[in-house]
């Protein structure tokens, strides 16, 4: 990006994509050799959040003030979060609801009705990037497969769920699996999800290299072995499937590292 100061003048730098506002005026503080306090699009538009801004924009940095050539009126830039639909999807009682009530909600329940369909919001931040998720707890018993080709299709990613516990649940996964695959041209994103780890070691069917193999087979993002309880990996396993989706939507990387000239 290219970053002027009324006074003029050139320098080169680099800004991470971890860059915070107030990282990114005290290096233009020391490159232009003033006080940084306001930083402006050529059009006048003020920005105030660093997500906003990409490689190949010119922005005029000042002291405080408006730059001459900003309009009256102008307004802020405000960030919009990325959106994406997720869905948990798995056998029933393999703790769907209970993993997506942990990540939303921050707590664990231990008894429930059979979910049909739930849908949660949550706004977050992953990898620096605001973002607002839309998750479908979806069915898992038999008498809603109907349903899951509307769930499949409407979704940009997936969490496929069976229980350490419950060897059953684990082959079901190749189900729900292929039904992906006769949905979309290309499989979406995809996280598998070995959950209910904090039970008795003697109580587990399903070892976490048979986890770590169907997650190659399936040319999923990643594998977690989870526990909706203590909350292991719950988050790493929403965060690993909205990498991926952005991934795809950006093929050139995921994150972004900006070369940039500071006039």
């Amino acid at each position: 990006m290219t970053i002027r100061s009324e006074a003029g003048g050139q320098k080169m730098c680099v800004v991470g994509d971890d860059t915070s506002m107030e990282e990114f005026f005290a290096l233009a503080s020391k490159k232009l050799g003033i006080t940084a306090k306001r930083v402006f699009m050529l059009s006048g538009v003020e920005v105030d959040e660093m997500d906003v801004i990409r490689n190949d924009d010119v922005l005029m940095v000042t002291e405080g003030g408006e730059p001459e050539s900003k309009a009256k009126g102008r307004h802020k830039v405000k960030v919009v979060p990325d959106q994406y639909k997720l869905a948990v999807i798995g056998s029933g009682g393999v703790g769907k609801s209970a993993i997506t009530l942990q990540y939303v909600q921050g707590r664990f329940i231990v008894v429930y009705d059979p979910t049909i369909e739930d849908a949660y919001r949550k706004q977050t931040v992953i990898d620096s990037g605001p973002c607002h998720l839309d998750i479908l707890d979806t069915a898992g018993q038999e008498d809603y497969v109907a349903l899951r080709g509307q769930w499949m299709q409407e979704r940009q990613g997936f969490l496929l769920v069976y229980s350490v516990t419950d060897k059953r649940t684990f082959e079901n996964l190749s189900d729900f699996y292929n039904q992906l695959l006769q949905i979309h041209d290309i499989c979406p994103p995809v996280v598998i999800m070995g959950n209910k780890v904090d039970v008795d070691p003697s109580e587990v069917q399903v070892s976490k290299s048979e986890g770590e193999q169907l997650c190659k087979s399936f040319g999923a993002a990643g594998f977690f072995e989870s526990s909706a309880k203590s909350s292991l990996n719950i988050e790493e396993s929403f965060a690993c499937v909205v990498r991926e989706i952005r991934k795809r939507s950006n093929p050139g990387g995921k994150t972004r590292r900006s070369l940039c000239a500071i006039l």
